[in-house]
């Protein structure tokens, strides 16, 4: 059974995902925490969390790897799902 991740646990649950897959975070500007509600014959509320800030990339394979198959569960409805740009 999958539990919610509570507000205050956001930031941790991304740094134990961020190790598994390449990466560590090294500014957090912000996390906005939400939900998204799908109606699949039920509706259904999943708890969402948007995170910006700056990643430095440590393993390069596993990043990659991140990258194509994403961090989190649910990834069928695009959570956990990474969207990257080079720092400007």
């Amino acid at each position: 059974k999958r539990v919610a991740v509570k507000s205050d646990g956001l930031e941790n649950w991304l740094s134990r995902r961020a190790q598994r897959a390449g990466f560590h975070v090294t500014q957090l500007a912000g996390i906005q925490p939400g939900y998204v509600y799908v109606n699949k014959g039920e509706p259904l509320r999943y708890r969402s969390a948007q995170y910006d800030g700056i990643l430095e990339i440590t393993d390069h394979a596993d990043f990659g790897d991140a990258l194509i198959r994403g961090i989190g569960p649910a990834k069928s409805f695009g959570f956990g799902l990474l969207s990257v740009a080079p720092v400007q």
